[in-house]
């Protein structure tokens, strides 16, 4: 059997004191018996905003289980005690978890995340799912999806694919007006530059930025050629090292999915 798992983020209103069951989350490492005894599926799960996304305006969390399942397997039992929120400091945030369905649980702070970085940090281990390559794993070995409240943009993901090359930010940037300097980001494949392809024509915002290299590469240089900006912070390449001005991609350090390169930012 295969599958496909998607956990959507979604405003969500706060945690009723007649939902049942309800938990405080205090570990991701609880399991179930269910959990404990499931069949290792090796099903793919997403996680939506996906990795290093910003400008998240989302107080509460909704995690929903979108896919074809056994009617027998509990999505819900499964993933409670394994879903939690981390800040910065990777302290857990006070929440509380809510069934919501029989595919989905809620996963409701108990005050409003205030602006900041969180991790949306999940616990595999077994359980019969296994993280998509765009989760970032942590250093308890679990897997995560880490997101900003509030605007911070960072250089998110790039892919190559039959000589295009996409750098995708966490958030939207605005693109030069007339008269100013060029496109916020130039990418160079083996040493030669790439031609800039604007994928919406007279946009004045992008996420994504495309460029069309001149033949196969096998390293690319992503560089910062003009003002990377959402109108008001200017976005980093790294979001660890805010003062970086390249990204320097190795295809054998890419992770290889229908056919094409990607690098996800550290």
């Amino acid at each position: 059997m295969t599958a496909r798992i998607l956990l959507s983020l979604a405003l969500v209103t706060g945690c009723s004191a007649d939902s049942e069951p309800t938990e405080q989350v205090t570990s991701s490492t609880a399991t179930t018996a269910a959990a404990d005894t499931a069949e290792d599926r090796s099903l793919p799960m997403l996680v939506s905003p996906t990795d290093l996304t910003s400008n998240v305006d989302q107080d509460a969390i909704l995690v929903s289980v979108n896919a074809l399942v056994e009617d027998n397997l509990n999505l819900v039992e499964t993933l409670t005690g394994r879903v939690a929120i981390h800040d910065a400091t990777g302290a857990v945030t006070p929440s509380c978890i809510q069934p919501h369905d029989d595919r989905s649980v809620r996963v409701v702070p108990d005050e409003a995340l205030a602006d900041g970085w969180y991790e949306l940090r999940l616990d595999f281990n077994g359980s019969g799912f296994r993280a998509e390559p765009t989760m970032y794993e942590t250093n308890d070995a679990k897997f995560a999806s880490r997101f900003r409240i509030g605007p911070g943009p960072v250089l998110q993901t790039v892919m190559y694919c039959d000589k295009k090359i996409q750098v995708r930010f966490s958030e939207a940037l605005l693109l030069p007006r007339d008269g100013e300097p060029g496109q916020p980001v130039s990418v160079y494949a083996d040493g030669t530059a790439c031609e800039f392809q604007p994928l919406e024509v007279g946009a004045e915002t992008l996420k994504y930025y495309q460029f069309l290299c001149p033949s196969e590469a096998t390293e690319f240089r992503v560089v910062k050629t003009g003002v990377l900006s959402n109108g008001e912070l200017t976005a980093s390449l790294l979001r660890d090292d805010p003062q970086a001005t390249e990204v320097v991609l190795d295809t054998a350090e890419s992770y290889i999915f229908a056919d094409c390169n990607y690098w996800h930012m550290p």
